[in-house]
């Protein structure tokens, strides 16, 4: 009972008529390898031998009984030891469980036997041996033509696909034996029989017993298939607990091809048993891995299709039209197409082991109706018939039925293999429909079902089609049959378990998730509780933590005493009805003195009856407490019981039903990297991409699951050689909670692979690369319950071989970030060759790319959302250091980009190498360019960060005081964010710019007395509330201070200005010299202060020759600074404003004639700066911020949705907002690279132009950014599923809408 899984593939090689197959398949992990059926198994990583213990007596198997051990047995139970990659199994040819040869055979060498005594002849006291000699001796063995024929008689032949069963004494057709009395067959070689030699095999190998690979030639594999271990399962649940492989290649050389072109068909199959005896159809059967194998001289190198699958595909119950899911397939000839049928009874196994009530196994008609008859468990109708039970006169007269329930007579869709109920596939792209009912109790609209809860087994068969062949849709017979209803097209089978169960429900993560009362198991959980824990988890970074199962889910198991050899057994579900009182959701406990009140009483529950639970409801008699809003955790119980409740449904629901997790791609809420489904190469959806021979094929996938409680698994369906999944780890980068996610990483370098050998070596030549160069790999996510198996995310990878264009060594990889301030070049250097020679000319180039490929480029940790699309500045440049039509080879060329105001964003740039001489291409002759290569460029602004006492800034006089003349005046102007939280001692004030002489030295003459006046000649200073409000102050020694109202706020920017004109008239600006920017519909939060005043102090200018004035930034200040300019005049009104606004690469920018200007960039600070004093990269208001994207790309026309707006360069400030197609709203900062804006109403759907602003008054330039960002408006629309949960939210399009949308 060890299968699960199997597929075969198979392609012809360059010896005539030869093929060359691979198997795949996965068993139960803890059966004791080793003891039956000629099993071995090896660890390779200590180069150990085959190891197995044939002749061990069944009460000595170790697995699952901790107190026996084997050192010759493997359970694979230690999860400490890396089982897969390192150890092997080894599936020798034989019949029977005690490892037989095929018999009859020409060795007369059977594989166990009996030890011999003195006397040289088999002594039975003694005990089995292993016969050696027998292992490689099994010529002339050969296995029944006919699954009916039970190999004791002569006539063997084949039968067909399907017939009508005629066990009657008086058939003999297909090998029925001349009585009753034969439960199995017996054995003709070794000396362990002494029945009747009439009944001992001598005919043919019967199916029931047969084991191994057999080429359908009527040769069979003698050496054995060797599975390696890829993957393996620890879970104790129903749906883990195995491990899947993958067989080394193996090759056989057939006797003739078909020189008509029509070829010869040779039914190749792997054969074992049996199935699992808990499987609702199929159960105990046995299976049979079948292909078609054909030469056909038309098509002399063809591959046969390759089918994938999980062992075990999880399926909830779905009400009509039913269940879906993907069988994927593909054809590696890329000429060649696939259909898809289910297969045949022969496909499936042949044959059922059909218990009677004691539990005996029989596999043939008439030996099935004798068993149940000499039992007393079958219908008398059956019995009192001797030509249906073989019972004798004496046994007929007496017979009486007396075992309940009895076993009813031979049924073909019983005893026989058959497919799941109500089950089709489509066999033009492989999706399954399942019609199963509602749940286990109901059946569907159409009247389908229900089905019982449980295993299935499902057989595919994938039949190849070449081009000009007959395609009847839906209809198998399209392939031509032989007169046995034998396919005779190339055809690959795909065998696996299906488990049918209620939909999963689980407790609202509010409520109490302790396991306490009722425990809900599942087929995956065996103690009630569902989620990753918070500490640790499943993966390298935290879980949700765990929720409480309420509902669904299917069956569990519970593990035996460990003397029983089988651990796991199957235990009856709880059906999905979580309000009939079985299945409980605990509420927290009640608190003790606390505002929380309980026990709600109310008028829809008996009196007997307590409602529990805070909500506001009409139903409650009063309101709950103050300040206390529902909890989720809702519902009805006994008043003598305030543990439990039973939850009610609907909006009050505490009992929430699993959703299935997904990929996140770009059109994903959130986005991600996975690659795009789309219409490509095959019948169904996939990814396409393209790599080099040679070359690494990589690409990221991640995946979100947006339930409270959480256990995420993204895995394979199965990977070619030397493919990879790297551990899975969470993704942090995302506006979403990182325990709900996981993210892989697809690897598959390039190798070589030396046949004789079998061993395998890392290349990056093209030629020596053995992989396929075209293949289909399939992905899903799943959270144990729930799966993505329709459509699975499946890649289609192709190799193509490699243009002789390649970057140079020195061009830096992909994902390099840049980063530049406004005015300074990026320099980004590309080179390029064709050859390690370069004495000609190769005519190459480098070009950009404008379009990205999703999955492929631009991809790495740097390009996540939004900064995985492409957007190139206009005014980018290449130096021509070289002309790319000389002789020159490398070729060099240096992208250049100066980033101009307006352009302080991030920018993603790729760029490829091209071969000019291919230019243009055309599909047959494509292009010969390298791999795309993406860069970050990113561009800062540098301010003056104060957070200490002692930190200033200065500017000598002899640079600034001295250039302004006192009869002129004089402006000063700055950019400020004073921080908040330094009033700890009272309100403060703080300098932020100030004019300064150093008045303490002697007067003139040689006085006693010091020059100690007017110190502070000019200055702006900050004064902050304990409060966190301020305002702003001009001071000096000769006029004092003069002061703004007290309404401006701490940590946000701030402008500042004071004009002094020569007439001492002084006016002192804050946030602008005129209105406000008003926005329709909003109060204007800016304040715009202009206060005049009077002073007849001036920067000290060295008119006495001293050379003692300063000028001073930061004293006492904690904040930041930007943006500081002087003039030697007073500006204007107009001129302040246009200074405010004006963001200047040069002084030439703003209002003429500045004196000095500080940027803060590296060429533009103080001359003096304190130790402490730091100059991070920061936004400020004067600067234009960009959009790259939206949180939610689609919204309804009414507006009111709010969402995040992804960009740069934003900053705190008054004048912050969003921009819809021109509407404009307020924003709120969230950081750097972030605001959030609600979305104004429109009148019609329509694309609306996304844009942002710092200042209110400059927006982003999407030109200059080389992007646009638009929000879809929709109208909006109710929409009912008929479940008690539609309704009120339904029409919040911002909410659900997108989660489909981006």
């Amino acid at each position: 009972t060890h299968f699960r899984y199997g597929t075969i593939k198979w392609t012809t090689t360059n010896v005539e008529n030869q093929a060359e197959f691979e198997l795949k398949a996965a068993f139960r992990k803890d059966y004791n390898w080793g003891a039956f059926y000629k099993e071995k198994w090896r660890d390779t990583s200590t180069s150990e031998e085959w190891r197995s213990a044939l002749a061990i007596e069944p009460n000595l198997l170790p697995c699952g009984d901790d107190t026996l051990s084997n050192a010759d047995i493997q359970c694979f139970e230690d999860d400490s030891i890396s089982y897969a990659h390192n150890y092997e199994i080894l599936f020798l040819t034989g019949m029977g469980l005690e490892s037989h040869d095929l018999v009859p055979n020409n060795d007369t060498l059977d594989y166990y036997v009996y030890d011999l005594n003195s006397n040289g002849q088999a002594d039975t006291t003694k005990g089995k041996i292993v016969n050696a000699a027998a292992d490689a001796e099994n010529t002339g063995g050969k296995i029944c033509q006919c699954r009916f024929h039970k190999g004791v008689i002569a006539g063997d032949q084949a039968c067909p696909e399907v017939i009508a069963v005629n066990g009657d004494v008086t058939d003999t057709g297909y090998g029925t034996a001349s009585g009753f009395g034969i439960t199995e067959p017996k054995y003709k070689n070794g000396a362990i029989s002494t029945d009747d030699a009439t009944e001992l095999i001598q005919t043919c190998s019967p199916w029931s017993i047969t084991f191994g690979f057999f080429y359908g030639d009527g040769a069979f594999n003698n050496e054995g298939v060797v599975f390696k271990i890829t993957e393996i399962n620890h879970e104790d649940n129903l749906v883990g607990h195995f491990f899947r492989g993958t067989s080394h290649t193996f090759t056989h050389t057939y006797p003739a091809a078909s020189s008509d072109g029509t070829g010869v068909v040779y039914t190749a199959f792997f054969t074992g048993g049996n199935r699992i005896s808990t499987l609702n159809n199929n159960a105990n059967g046995r299976y049979r891995l079948e292909a078609n194998i054909v030469f056909n001289p038309n098509f002399p190198d063809n591959k046969s299709p390759i089918s994938s699958q999980i062992p075990l595909l999880p399926v909830p119950y779905t009400a009509y039209p039913g269940a879906k899911f993907q069988v994927p397939a593909y054809d590696p000839d890329r000429e060649d197409s696939v259909r898809w049928f289910l297969g045949t009874q022969v496909e499936m196994g042949g044959l059922l082991a059909s218990p009677s009530s004691q539990g005996t196994h029989t596999w043939h008609k008439d030996v099935y109706h004798h068993e149940i008859c000499i039992e007393g468990s079958g219908p008398e109708a059956v019995c009192k018939d001797s030509v249906k039970s073989g019972l004798t006169s004496t046994q007929l007269s007496s017979y009486t039925q007396y075992y309940e329930p009895f076993n009813g007579e031979w049924d073909d869709a019983v005893n026989l293999p058959n497919q799941p109920p109500n089950i089709a596939i489509n066999d033009l792209d492989g999706i399954v429909e399942w019609r199963t009912g509602i749940n286990p109790t109901t059946a569907d609209s159409q009247g389908f079902g229900p089905l019982e809860t449980g295993f299935y087994n499902l057989v595919v068969m994938v039949e190849e089609q070449h081009p000009g062949d007959t395609d009847i849709q839906g209809i198998r017979e399209s392939i031509a049959y032989d007169t046995n209803g034998r396919a005779t097209a190339v055809k690959v089978p795909i065998d696996f378990l299906l488990y049918l169960y209620p939909p999963m429900h689980y407790c609202n993560k509010d409520c109490d998730n302790s396991p306490t009362g009722n425990i809900l198991k599942t087929f995956e959980s065996t103690d009630g509780l569902y989620g990753d824990s918070e500490v640790g988890g499943s993966y390298p970074l935290s879980g949700t933590g765990q929720c409480k199962i309420c509902g669904g889910g299917g069956e569990y198991i519970v593990s035996n005493q460990s003397s029983d050899p089988s651990p796991l057994q199957d235990v009856l579900y709880y059906t999905d009805s979580y309000n009939n009182g079985s299945v409980y959701c605990n509420v927290r406990p009640i608190e003790t003195n606390g505002p929380v009140e309980f026990n709600y009483t109310s008028e829809n529950v008996p009196d007997t009856y307590v409602e529990y639970g805070v909500v506001e409801d009409p139903d409650f008699v009063r309101p709950p407490a103050a300040g206390y809003d529902f909890q989720g955790c809702l519902g009805a119980g006994q008043k003598s019981d305030t543990t439990t409740i039973v939850p009610y449904s609907g909006i009050y629901d505490v009992c929430n039903i699993n959703q299935a997790p997904y990929f996140l791609t770009s059109q994903t809420t959130p986005s991600g990297v996975t690659p795009e489904l789309s219409k490509n190469n095959l019948p169904f959806d996939t990814a396409y991409l393209t790599f080099n021979q040679g070359q690494e094929a990589f690409f990221t996938l991640q995946a979100y699951d947006p339930d409270t409680c959480v256990e995420i698994v993204l895995s394979e369906t199965g990977l070619l050689e030397n493919m990879a999944l790297s551990d899975p780890v969470r993704i942090t980068d995302l506006e979403v909670d990182s325990s709900k996610t996981v993210q892989r990483t697809f690897t598959w370098p390039a190798y070589h692979l030396n046949k004789t050998t079998d061993t395998i070596t890392p290349t990056d030549d093209a030629i020596l690369d053995s992989r396929e160069t075209y293949s289909v790999t399939c992905f899903f996510v799943t959270d144990k319950y729930l799966l993505t198996s329709n459509l699975f995310q499946c890649v289609e990878i192709e190799l193509l071989a490699p243009a002789e264009i390649q970057w140079c060594d020195e061009t830096p990889d992909s994902g390099k970030v840049y980063d530049t301030y406004l005015g300074v070049p990026i320099v980004i250097p590309l080179c390029v060759k064709r050859s390690l020679t370069n004495t000609f000319n190769y005519n190459v180039n480098v070009r950009e790319v404008y379009t990205e490929v999703e999955g492929v480029y631009p991809v790495g940790a740097g390009f996540s959302y939004p900064y995985d699309e492409i957007n190139f500045p206009p005014n980018t440049f290449f130096n021509a250091t070289q002309d790319p039509e000389a002789l020159q080879d490398p070729f060099t060329r240096d992208f250049v980009f100066i980033p101009e105001v307006g352009q302080e964003c991030s920018y993603t740039v790729c760029f490829e190498g091209i071969d000019m001489s291919t230019v243009p291409g055309t599909p047959e002759v494509p292009e010969e360019v390298t791999d795309v290569r993406c860069y970050k460029m990113e561009v800062y602004n540098r301010v003056l960060s104060f957070d200490d006492s002692d930190d200033i800034a200065e500017v000598s006089g002899e640079f600034l005081s001295q250039k302004i003349n006192p009869q002129l005046g004089y402006s000063m102007s700055a950019w400020v964010m004073p921080t908040c939280g330094n009033t700890e001692d009272g309100p403060v004030n703080e300098t932020l710019v100030m004019f300064l002489s150093h008045r303490d030295f002697p007067a003139e003459g040689g006085e006693v007395h010091k020059d100690q006046g007017l110190e502070v000649r000019s200055s702006i200073r900050w004064h902050e509330e304990t409060n966190g409000t301020g305002y702003f102050m001009y001071y000096d020694y000769n006029s004092g201070d003069t002061a703004t109202p007290l309404h401006y706020q701490c940590d946000i920017w701030h402008y500042v200005a004071v004009t002094v004109d020569g007439n001492s008239d002084a006016v002192l600006y804050v946030d602008g010299a005129l209105q406000g920017f008003d926005l329709d519909q909003y109060l204007d939060p800016q304040k715009a202060d202009q206060i005049h005043f009077k002073t007849y102090s001036r920067p000290d200018g060295g008119l006495d020759n001293d050379n003692m004035g300063t000028f001073r930034i930061g004293e006492g200040y904690h904040g930041y600074i930007d943006e500081i300019r002087v003039w030697d005049y007073a500006l204007n009104v107009s001129q302040v404003d246009q200074d405010m606004f004006t963001r200047s690469l040069t002084m030439e920018d703003g209002p003429p004639g500045a004196i000095m200007e500080l940027t803060m960039q590296p060429t533009s600070v103080p001359d003096v700066l304190s130790a402490s004093v730091e100059d991070p990269s920061m936004a400020y208001t004067g600067m234009t911020p960009c959009v790259l994207g939206l949180e939610h790309t689609v919204g309804p026309a009414v507006g009111d949705c709010t969402i995040a707006v992804y960009g740069w360069s934003f900053c705190k400030s008054t004048g912050l907002l969003c921009s819809f197609d021109g509407l404009e709203v307020r924003a709120t900062y969230v950081s750097p690279t972030q605001i959030v804006c609600v979305t104004p109403g429109e009148v019609s759907p329509k694309f609306a132009l996304v844009k942002a602003s710092n200042d209110g008054a400059k927006s982003t330039d999407t030109k200059l950014v080389g992007k646009e960002v638009t929000h879809l408006y929709m109208d909006s629309v109710l929409f009912a599923d008929g479940t008690d949960e539609t309704g009120a939210a339904a029409d919040s399009v911002c909410e659900d809408l997108v989660d489909a949308s981006q």
